[in-house]
């Protein structure tokens, strides 16, 4: 049998040693956005975000798992399910007479030494990395879109095989993720009647492009059509085929201007979100989607929650069993009560750390920055850093 290597800091070590080292996993189930896999699925070379943004998977790792997982609950996160032994990156609190008197700096804590954080107590948040972009790509190639013929066509024609990545096609882009589908001769909107100034909008971008745009409308519905086939193959590679598998693009959340972020947020909120006092509320059946839009909310120092409020399975419609998929709600706050906002980061108060028994396959997986991330939270890669170099501006 082959010898299996884990990365645990700078030294490589045999698996038989390392597993003694790096108890730590997850459970199949989570997803590691990048190439926005459950990390069941993840391979090494695939790509996922860590605290310094998007970073290399070297290595994964399994093993069957018979014991306790740990269930830590935290104020706008989806749950972050891991063994007690896991490392989290958190921040704890000290309260003195109703005041919060000190703030710790980020410190690696075992899941099973974290400590929820409760009113007028002390107590641990976990950390959301605000991460920094890395890409500044200024167009869009539609030319692998197509052959040789296509791109003879698209010429003759005058259409273009490159659209600009600015704050209006970062809008259409938001908008297509919130409202948008591929026909196999372009690409479909479906809004309000109402709303004719998205429409407009809408025909005014396609018409940027050199496309022409329609709009028909039908029963309260406005249907705005961009013909064209190129685009109609290359925003599902982009954005996703079907609502459950809409995503943000890399190119976008990971883009170093925060105008194509705002701007992509925008689109998509006008699309599928809706005001409810003093936030927006999307909904969305696309768990990648949903964790994508709080991470890019951070990034633009915005407090979003996530939270799921519906689960996959049978359910009846209008006298009808329909099969409907998990849907969660993503609430942007101007301004949270509970999650801290800084420079870097943001922190979400623990609730409750609960406990089961698991019984079946959990996993771990070795990163380029020795991180990744856990239902948005700041989780250790497989290995301990308390003696190793520290690299990252993190502690040891």
């Amino acid at each position: 049998m082959p010898v299996q290597f884990c990365y645990c800091g700078a030294k490589m070590v045999e698996i038989q040693i390392c597993k003694y080292q790096c108890p730590n996993c997850v459970p199949g189930s989570n997803i590691l956005l990048g190439d926005n896999k459950q990390i069941a699925d993840i391979d090494s070379g695939n790509m996922c975000i860590g605290v310094t943004g998007h970073v290399r998977i070297d290595k994964k790792f399994q093993r069957d798992y018979d014991g306790e997982i740990l269930r830590i609950r935290a104020t706008g996160l989806l749950p972050i399910d891991v063994t007690p032994e896991h490392p989290l990156l958190v921040v704890h609190s000290e309260v003195k007479q109703h005041r919060t008197v000190a703030m710790s700096a980020p410190e690696w804590r075992p899941a099973r030494e974290i400590r929820p954080k409760a009113r007028w107590k002390g107590g641990d948040y976990v950390v959301i990395p605000r991460i920094r972009g890395c890409v500044d790509t200024e167009t869009l190639s539609l030319a692998e879109f197509t052959n040789e013929m296509g791109v003879r066509v698209l010429q003759s024609k005058h259409l273009p095989l490159t659209i600009p990545l600015d704050d209006a096609s970062s809008w259409f882009l938001g908008m297509y993720v919130a409202e948008g589908w591929s026909s196999p001769k372009g690409v479909v909107f479906v809004l309000n009647k109402k709303e004719t100034d998205f429409q407009d909008r809408i025909v005014k971008i396609g018409r940027s492009l050199g496309y022409s745009p329609y709009v028909r409308e039908s029963s309260g519905a406005a249907q705005v059509g961009v013909p064209s086939r190129v685009l109609a193959r290359a925003l599902p590679t982009w954005c996703g085929s079907g609502a459950p598998n809409k995503h943000v693009p890399d190119f976008i959340l990971l883009h170093k201007q925060d105008s194509i972020l705002r701007s992509f947020l925008q689109g998509y909120l006008q699309g599928d979100g809706g005001v409810s006092r003093d936030s927006w509320i999307a909904a969305t059946v696309s768990p990648v989607l949903g964790l994508q839009l709080q991470l890019l909310c951070a990034r633009l120092g915005i407090t979003a929650s996530i939270r799921q409020v519906s689960i996959e399975g049978q359910s009846e419609i209008l006298g009808k069993s329909v099969h409907v998929h998990d849907k969660y709600h993503v609430t942007l706050y101007q301004q949270s009560k509970q999650m801290r906002v800084r420079d870097d980061t943001i922190l979400a108060p623990v609730k409750r750390v609960e406990s089961s028994r698991l019984r079946g396959w959990v996993y771990n997986v070795a990163t380029a920055d020795g991180t990744f991330l856990a239902s948005n939270a700041v989780v250790h890669n497989c290995g301990m850093l308390w003696d190793c170099e520290d690299v990252l501006g993190l502690p040891k």
